[in-house]
């Protein structure tokens, strides 16, 4: 029973990113699902797990990518949308090497990835940026002016291959912790995991990374320490292009400031997202991970 309970805890391990990514129709490889791991367990072990899983014909494998039975039509997905997301990455290094040119600007990221060049087709080009401090206000000014100039900002009938700078941090509010959802975020996990850096500053990809990875070896996490009570003095700049772009901020995008989980507005963090599925993804991801683990022998 001791085995057969170690057997099962690897067996749910390595489900865990394969049914995740299922939901968005992302078959993955072996390596790819040892590095969603952390390399927790060697690639060996995976393989041979991944090997089981598909005798007991709860997943399968073909052309080198595993995914769920019964969902063979997610490898033509996957290779269409690399071909699309290797067209819009072309944009988004141009859009980077622009929005870099700002001093305030200091990393840039593609984003919704949700998998390896995993754009559809249809979508616009997702960054996140993360600022000096006390430049967030100045930088999105920037790089939006710069889209609306190039005529690339996304309108309600028309996104494919448009910019959308709706994520800027601080570099003094790294750690997202703070934005995630109580009881458990795996679309932001994924989301934060999947970011590809385009342009970063002076090691700031990495300081990124070791300030959201140390957060989950933590069991408690200080509130009065977070991101959202940071407070800085401003200067005279960057006040007066906070004022010109709340002033003309969207009448909805204020309101959703105070009740929306996709939006946050304040001096270390703009996340300006009306219409987030977060918790969508959280319960459909959770009820596929029940279907599937109760199967498992």
């Amino acid at each position: 029973m001791i085995a057969s309970n170690e057997k099962n805890k690897i067996y749910k391990q390595v489900l865990r990113p394969l049914i995740f990514l299922d939901l968005f129709s992302f078959p993955a490889t072996a390596w790819e699902l040892w590095h969603y791991l952390d390399k927790e367990v060697s690639l060996l072990e995976i393989e041979n797990t991944l090997s089981e899983l598909e005798e007991q014909k709860v997943i399968k494998k073909m052309q080198g990518f595993y995914f769920l039975s019964g969902r063979e039509d997610i490898v033509n997905i996957r290779r269409q949308r690399y071909n699309h997301s290797s067209s819009k990455l072309r944009k988004a290094r141009v859009f980077s090497r622009l929005f870099s040119l700002f001093p305030g600007v200091i990393m840039v990221a593609a984003a919704n990835f949700i998998g390896s060049h995993n754009w559809r087709q249809e979508s616009d080009i997702d960054f996140f940026i993360i600022t000096k401090e006390n430049y967030i206000w100045r930088s999105r000014l920037f790089c939006a002016g710069v889209a609306k100039i190039l005529f690339s900002r996304p309108t309600r009938k028309n996104k494919k291959d448009k910019i959308c700078l709706s994520f800027y941090v601080s570099e003094s509010a790294l750690n997202l912790k703070t934005l995630e959802l109580d009881g458990g975020d795996p679309y932001f996990e994924y989301w934060r995991r999947d970011l590809f850096p385009l342009y970063a500053y002076k090691g700031i990809w990495n300081k990124f990374q070791v300030a959201n990875d140390n957060y989950k070896k933590k069991q408690v996490f200080d509130k009065k320490n977070s991101n959202e009570n940071i407070r800085s003095k401003l200067g005279l700049f960057e006040i007066v292009a906070k004022k010109i772009q709340l002033l003309i901020l969207p009448l909805n995008l204020s309101r959703a400031a105070i009740y929306s989980e996709g939006v946050v507005i304040n001096d270390q963090v703009l996340k300006l997202y009306i219409k987030e599925k977060r918790r969508y993804f959280r319960q459909s991801f959770n009820k596929k991970k029940y279907e599937i683990f109760k199967t498992l022998n």
